[in-house]
């Protein structure tokens, strides 16, 4: 069942509304605090930058002015507020991504390892999950293996994988077989009993 709810008016109220974010504060200091904590201000203490429209301008002016540079992948994936980004010189956002020596390691997570790289796409990723679900979806990984307790053992692509097999496994060469991609068995046994009882 709904329930009807009256319109919000500020008749008779002592609340203060601001236009430009569509909000209403108890007094002004609250308003105040509010838009402070969302300007787009330049962190760098003497710098005398006015506040930016977007955090894209922000960013541009870090790096032109101050040489400094914020995380794109911690842009990405961290929802703070821009005040909460931390920023690097170019050394230390390296350091940053490969987890080394991150002097500003305080405000990540205690298990902070870097940003994982892709070495097939040579592309980094937030943590080890959004990683391992970009291993799953685009590259390949060997079945037999897995059973084997290897999970995380991964190939560029098919080509790579079935280089693996033909390596380490016994895949089975018939054109039909081939045709129908990853026909592979752990034992020389097994492949010759599926060769008897299908070829």
């Amino acid at each position: 069942k709904k329930k009807n709810v009256k319109k919000f008016t500020n008749k008779g109220s002592t609340l203060i509304f601001e236009s430009s974010l569509n909000l209403y504060f108890e007094n002004e200091e609250i308003k105040q605090q509010i838009i402070n904590i969302l300007e787009y201000k330049c962190p760098i203490n003497d710098c005398e930058s006015l506040i930016f429209d977007s955090f894209d301008g922000l960013k541009q002016h870090v790096k032109k002015m101050h040489n400094k540079y914020y995380c794109d992948i911690c842009l990405k994936e961290r929802k703070l507020f821009a005040f909460e980004y931390k920023l690097y010189n170019l050394v230390d956002l390296r350091s940053h991504e490969e987890g080394k020596n991150d002097k500003l390691k305080k405000h990540l997570p205690q298990s902070w390892q870097g940003h994982p790289l892709c070495e097939f796409c040579n592309i980094r990723f937030f943590d080890s999950d959004a990683l391992f679900n970009h291993l799953e979806k685009n590259h390949f990984n060997c079945h037999i293996c897995a059973t084997r307790g290897n999970t995380y053992q991964y190939y560029r692509d098919h080509a790579g994988l079935r280089e693996h097999f033909r390596h380490q496994h016994f895949p089975c060469e018939d054109s039909e077989c081939i045709e129908k991609a990853f026909i592979v068995f752990e034992t020389l046994q097994d492949l010759k009993i599926h060769q008897i009882s299908e070829h």
